[in-house]
């Protein structure tokens, strides 16, 4: 989109357009980002301090755990950000060189801002098509595991989840088989995995937005202990060994601000939050167990999606996929741009250039 030229200390930008912008450097200013983190403004220094530290927990594990082309684009992950000034005082990340490893703190951060803009963009589309859509937000566990069990107990939820959307007529329970049938739309599923220092063991979870009918909230509506029984039945048909216990779940109505077509903001947080976080690794003490941990996250991150659709889900994403919505967990994902600022929207009147510090831990200009 634009070029930089550098002479000395000023750069400029050069656009299409042929319009110029000046770019500045060396003033010694600290990075204040004021866009999407206008009360947290330290979230650039901490989530880039955050990966040179799981980089060096990398470097010091006795076996390789990741390959050191991978570990050199993990330690230099956002060495150097660009960002549009607007009129308003506001900035806009514009350039920056992201290593977009899925055990990096500073990219899953970015993932999760892209995750949430397109839970919203894509719930806000759905609500335009059909006012009358409405939402729950289910969360599905099982006990937790060891490390050897990990991606067998994984493999259990995900296929337990497609049973409970898809389930068999013979078997399934009647009130489950009336709900996909008359009232259930389609779904947005995140897995996530936390890892208990206390009990040394995983707990992997889904979060789950589930778009439904009116309807459900009157004949089909499905209590609790009932979504208990159908999440329990849900497992035990794809358990290798019976399911005797009632696992936990937590289910909600998402309130709609039908004013604006949004869902509320703190349900979708909550789904968008980046699947697996690095950064608890670091609460560790123990390095041996912590670099046993993050082995052990890298591991069952290969190859792996956290993150699916279903339903009126998918195919409102379909038809926002050239739009505001892309592949989150792809290696093309845009995490420069979050939403729809893009150039042509904005009053851009220069830009800064930060570098990061590891001496001070910031990024200065």
């Amino acid at each position: 989109m634009f070029s930089i030229q550098q002479d000395k200390e000023i750069f400029q930008v050069k656009f299409n357009n042929n319009d110029d912008y000046e770019i500045i450097t060396g003033t010694g200013e600290i990075l204040q980002d004021t866009k999407y983190n206008s009360t947290k403004a330290k979230n650039w220094q901490e989530y880039k301090a955050n990966s040179l530290k799981i980089a060096e927990l990398i470097e010091q594990s006795p076996t390789l755990i990741l390959d050191n082309v991978k570990l050199e684009r993990l330690k230099h992950c956002a060495d150097t950000l660009l960002f549009a000034n607007l009129e308003d005082g506001s900035k806009r990340l514009r350039q920056a060189y992201f290593c977009k490893n899925r055990i990096c703190p500073m990219c899953q951060w970015r993932r999760s801002l892209k995750m949430y803009n397109n839970v919203d963009e894509i719930t806000r589309e759905m609500l335009k098509q059909e006012p009358k859509t409405r939402f729950i937000f289910l969360t599905l566990t099982i006990r937790n595991c060891k490390k050897e069990n990990l991606v067998d107990s994984i493999n259990l939820l995900n296929n337990a989840f497609t049973t409970l959307i898809k389930p068999p007529r013979r078997k399934a329970p009647i009130i489950l088989k009336k709900f996909v049938d008359n009232s259930y739309l389609g779904y947005y599923k995140a897995l996530e995995i936390t890892y208990s220092r206390m009990n040394k063991d995983y707990h992997p979870h889904l979060h789950c937005i589930i778009a439904v009918k009116p309807n459900y909230f009157g004949y089909y509506y499905i209590s609790y202990a009932k979504w208990q029984e159908c999440w329990k039945f849900a497992l035990n048909e794809n358990s290798k060994e019976e399911i005797d216990y009632y696992p936990e779940i937590d289910i909600k109505a998402i309130k709609t601000n039908f004013s604006n077509d949004k869902l509320q903001h703190k349900t979708i947080a909550e789904v968008a939050k980046y699947p697996l976080k690095s950064v608890s690794i670091l609460k560790i003490k123990n390095k041996a167990e912590a670099i046993s941990v993050l082995d052990t996250f890298i591991k069952v991150l290969y190859n792996r999606r956290f993150i699916s659709m279903g339903g009126i889900f998918k195919v409102m994403k379909q038809q926002l996929l050239k739009k505001e919505v892309d592949d989150i967990e792809g290696n093309n994902v845009d995490l420069i741009h979050i939403g729809n600022d893009v150039d042509k929207t904005l009053n851009i009147v220069s830009y800064t250039m930060y570098k990061y510090d590891k001496k001070f831990g910031l990024y200065i200009c």
